[in-house]
């Protein structure tokens, strides 16, 4: 049985993570000069809406019999250990690109995290990593900028000499902008002296190249953005309202007064509710894309959640539902019914072998389902492996000793059960 089928389609669900149970990941022999790919383009044409949500129904389906309701930590997948040598300069190096308050997207048409961090002090690398679970290994897909164009001084440098974006801190700032097969981004905290700017960007993932765009109409360091499938539109929410973006038109536009922003919050878009949720940092707000009307509704039940430091938020389009990552093996669902908010304890059906503590600066877009392994993945910091969990109940599964081969992983045999608690 497909448990999936049987879940209610009205709840947010978030998956936390245990703070303990977890070895450090064993570290790399060496960290090699990366070998980038080619940068010939994806001739294949961009998905329609209709077709991304036909095949995410179907994901369950089709997806690798991975045992359920347990975490997995993937062996050799750590972000540092393809670092480009020499490293560009910062006084934190690579780690920044995750432990500054950065975030990342999923590319749905390769089924692959996208990466994108540094910035301040931190780190002046603009580099753009992926990360394919299917494979679980790393790459540098673009970038960085040679050394000798990576400009110092007193000043943020949104754009390098070499005319592409500057490193930055990049929050919730990310978007894959499924329309354009891009990644899209826009502010942020910039390399090197963490000045916020209005810079709008966006990197074809089929030409390899970055273009700058409009400039967003209110600069504010972080903000919360998702993208809107069904209009096509990136939604942003900074304090002095909510904005869209129209990446074929290549035009912003207001369509909300005043609203309370911060880098403790994430956000994400319930598709089936047509809600884009925001929450962390004490904070749960809800913004009704019809209506185009913003409210701070009171949640009920566990807060756990709501009090977490940008926690991870991502949507699963066959359940209906918002599952997100916030720290604690628990699992919380967040009930949707006639506008009601209620946070609801789920205790995975196995504990074992799984993540530690959140990030202290926050998970954003590194926790993401990816549909067609019909799993979540987290990258949780530069030097530790990235775990897998799916929702549901696993009979009989043996319990994984150490961290598993990703090849190994999708084809470990898993009974179903139609319960998630």
């Amino acid at each position: 049985m497909n448990w999936i089928s049987d879940v209610p389609r009205r709840a947010i669900v978030v998956v936390a993570i245990g703070l303990g149970g977890c070895a450090a990941a064993t570290p790399p022999a060496a960290i090699a000069t990366v070998n980038l790919p080619s940068t010939q383009p994806d001739q294949t044409v961009a998905p329609t809406w209709p077709d991304i949500e036909a095949a995410s129904e179907g994901a369950g389906a089709n997806a690798p019999d991975l045992a359920a309701g347990r975490w997995y930590e993937l062996c050799n997948t750590r972000l540092d250990s393809v670092a480009p040598q020499p490293l560009p300069p910062g006084v934190e190096g690579v780690s920044a690109v995750i432990d500054d308050w950065s975030g990342a997207v999923l590319d749905s048409r390769r089924s692959r995290l996208l990466v994108w961090g540094g910035g301040h002090g931190g780190y002046a690398g603009n580099e753009i990593y992926a990360f394919d679970p299917a494979t679980g290994s790393w790459s540098i897909i673009w970038g960085p900028t040679p050394l000798e164009q990576i400009p110092q001084g007193p000043q943020g440098f949104d754009e390098y000499p070499d005319g592409n974006p500057g490193s930055r801190h990049t929050y919730d700032n990310l978007v894959y902008d499924v329309a354009n097969d891009a990644l899209w981004s826009s502010d942020g905290s910039l390399w090197q002296t963490g000045k916020s700017t209005s810079g709008t960007w966006s990197f074809d993932l089929q030409t390899n190249q970055w273009r700058r765009l409009p400039p967003n109409p209110a600069a504010q360091i972080w903000a919360q953005t998702a993208y809107d499938p069904k209009r096509r539109l990136i939604v942003r929410r900074v304090n002095n309202g909510v904005f869209t973006y129209d990446p074929q038109k290549q035009r912003w536009r207001k369509t909300s007064p005043g609203a309370y922003s911060h880098w403790h919050i994430n956000g994400e878009i319930d598709h089936d509710d047509r809600l884009f949720i925001m929450t962390g940092g004490q904070r749960f707000d809800v913004y009704n894309l019809d209506s185009q009307a913003f409210t701070r509704p009171k949640s009920g039940g566990d807060q756990t959640i709501v009090n977490a430091e940008a926690p991870g938020l991502s949507y699963h389009p066959a359940l209906g539902e918002i599952v997100g990552w916030a720290g604690g093996e628990k699992l919380y669902r967040l009930s949707i019914a006639r506008r009601n908010y209620s946070w609801t304890e789920v205790t995975p059906a196995h504990r074992g072998r799984a993540p530690g503590k959140p990030n202290n600066n926050g998970t954003y877009g590194r926790f993401r389902y990816v549909p067609t392994l019909d799993a979540f993945v987290v990258v949780n910091n530069t030097d530790e492996n990235v775990f897998v969990y799916k929702l549901g109940v696993a009979a009989d599964a043996p319990e994984p000793a150490d961290c598993v081969n990703a090849a190994a992983l999708w084809t470990t045999p898993g009974t179903h059960s139609d319960r998630v608690d």
